[in-house]
């Protein structure tokens, strides 16, 4: 074979040569374009499989395995949870940060290239192939695994400063809505603090909590009755928070010590320490009352506390200023220092008064008889001053009551008919009034000893009543008692019968058999046996008029004389 020429020789390997660096540069180049897409934003996993992925393109060898460092620890970069329990495992970790080759019995070539980055070692890389890479191959390996530490070294740096933004824009969110937060809550603050000391009452406070939680409010008392509404129409029927178990969701309420849904309500106490005063409450139907919603309500609840506290003390403060008045004005007082007082109160005594008593059977409330007759006086446009006693309610009115009219609404009002009243006489100053005082007492006893106890007398309406005396002790008055009714009330006495109150309920009924039997429950031959009885003990003739006007007499002084005489 004959030789080849000396410069076709040269000018071969000159080609061989050119070829080679054309492919050396084409590769760097593909590394290059890798290394651009290493660093496009990707995380670190991601950037460490684009490299193992890379490796096959640079030669006839593939990745055997890749490791990175996270959190200071060595991990497999395909299967992270993976224990690291293999050969190459052992001698990657203990030779981190240094490439090796790695020898085991196949023979096949690896080579452990390190992941080394400026800030210290990111990982790992292991190449597998049938024979060892050439120089110019290892050297775009090391180039990949160096564009790869720095970009897994830019995508954990990545990773910090999105974590600082996010945690920044967080901390800045948490902030704004401290803030925001703050700012309600002072606004809330400052908004009840504001109406409280405003004078506007319980309807001020609850049209502030409805600007401040965009919901519709209600304030009821301690019995459920609507105080203060709104936001929306007034309640019709109003259905009170519990319903007919009102007192024991307010008990619960109490014990659990925040506010409590009921339906569709949210609600809150409004207490004086452990006395519940009423109830405040939003109506939230969508349910879109949020924590600062709940603050406003309890807030609205302390301050609305204070209000129906301060109520109730000038209700009471006024209450005892007028029933001391009232105690003042029947006893006797003068008339300058009466009529202050009362002016004090909104009350003109310089007109005349009259001084109404009533009185109602048990069971029947002095407060509900007060309440029922000032409300009379008011529809009757009268002014009025009540004051409750023991036995009786006192009612002072610049007006003359109708009986029959003021018994009614009473009787409608506390749902009972079994009361009495008696109505003095016009008093034109305040000293006059005990005078009338006293001539409503003596109406009123009148009333409950006549035929119908149940209903109303005036004073001046009393006729003969008027000129007798009540204690029944002036001497003409005894003696009159004693000549018409004396053996009839020593039998009475003696015998424990009740005469004298058959011949009254007999006169009283106009001599009418039945009538008198019927009141006084006993049968028509009862009554005719009685009053032949009467005729015999007395010696009085029932059928003389002037006898019979007599008897009538006597026996109306022993009744308003509280049956005295009966027990000499």
């Amino acid at each position: 074979m004959a030789r080849e020429a000396p410069e076709f020789a040269s000018r071969r390997i000159a080609h061989r040569s050119s070829e080679n660096a054309r492919a050396q540069l084409s590769n760097l180049y593909g590394v290059l374009i890798l290394s651009a897409l290493m660093f496009d934003g990707r995380d670190a996993d991601s950037i460490l499989e684009t490299a193992a992925n890379a490796v096959s393109s640079l030669g006839a060898f593939h990745t055997e395995a890749t490791y990175r460092v996270a959190n200071g620890t060595l991990v497999d970069g395909r299967d992270p949870g993976r224990k690291l329990d293999s050969r190459i495992d052992s001698l990657v970790t203990a030779n981190l940060g240094a490439d090796l080759p790695i020898e085991l019995p196949d023979g096949q070539w690896r080579y452990a290239i390190a992941l080394q980055a400026v800030e210290g070692c990111k990982g790992a890389l292991v190449i597998r192939a049938d024979i060892a890479p050439s120089a110019d191959e290892l050297f775009l390996l090391r180039a990949l695994t160096q564009q790869t530490a720095a970009a897994m070294t830019n995508a954990d740096l990545l990773k910090k400063e999105r974590a600082l933004t996010q945690e920044r824009e967080c901390a800045i969110q948490r902030l704004s809505a401290t803030i925001s937060e703050l700012t309600r809550q002072d606004k809330i603050h400052a908004t009840l603090t504001a109406v409280s000391g405003s004078g506007s009452g319980v309807q001020g406070i609850a049209d502030a909590l409805r600007e401040l939680t965009s919901l519709d409010v209600i304030v009821e008392d301690v019995f459920g009755n609507p105080r203060a509404w709104s936001g929306g129409r007034e309640p019709n029927p109003h259905r009170p928070i519990g319903g007919d178990n009102r007192e024991e969701i307010l008990r619960r309420a109490a014990a659990h010590g925040t506010p409590q849904r009921d339906g569709n309500q949210i609600f809150w106490l409004i207490r004086q320490k452990a006395k519940i005063l009423g109830v405040v409450l939003l109506h939230d139907p969508k349910r879109n009352a949020d924590r600062l919603d709940i603050v406003a309500l309890e807030h609205a609840a302390t301050v609305l506390a204070l209000e129906f506290a301060h109520h109730r003390v000038l209700a009471e403060t006024e209450l005892r200023l007028r029933r001391d008045l009232v105690e003042d004005l029947l006893a006797g007082t003068d008339n300058e220092s009466a009529c202050l007082r009362a002016e004090a109160l909104g009350h003109d005594l310089l007109v005349p008064h009259t001084v109404t008593v009533l009185h109602w059977q048990r069971g029947v409330s002095g407060d509900a008889i007060a309440t029922a007759a000032r409300r009379w006086a008011t529809n009757a446009r009268m002014h009025s001053l009540a004051v409750r006693r023991p036995t009786m309610t006192v009612l002072l009115t610049d007006g003359v009551p109708e009986p029959s009219s003021l018994y009614r609404a009473i009787a409608v009002d506390v749902s009972c008919e079994s009361g009495s009243i008696g109505i003095g006489s016009a008093a034109a100053t305040p000293s006059e009034l005990p005078r009338s005082f006293a001539e409503a007492q003596r109406a009123l006893q009148v009333q409950k000893e006549s035929m119908s106890p149940y209903g109303g007398r005036r004073f001046e309406d009393l006729g003969l009543y008027r000129i007798l005396d009540r204690a029944g002790d002036r001497p003409e008055v005894h003696d009159f008692v004693m000549e018409w009714l004396g053996p009839l009330l020593s039998y009475d006495r003696k015998k424990n019968a009740d005469l004298v109150m058959t011949l009254a309920q007999y006169l009283d009924c106009g001599g009418n058999y039945d009538a008198a039997a019927e009141s006084l429950t006993i049968h028509r031959s009862t009554l005719r046996y009685r009053l032949g009885r009467i005729r015999d003990i007395s010696g009085r003739d029932l059928q003389d008029v002037e006898d019979r006007l007599n008897l009538h007499i006597a026996t109306r002084i022993v009744r308003i004389s509280g049956m005295r005489l009966s027990q000499e």
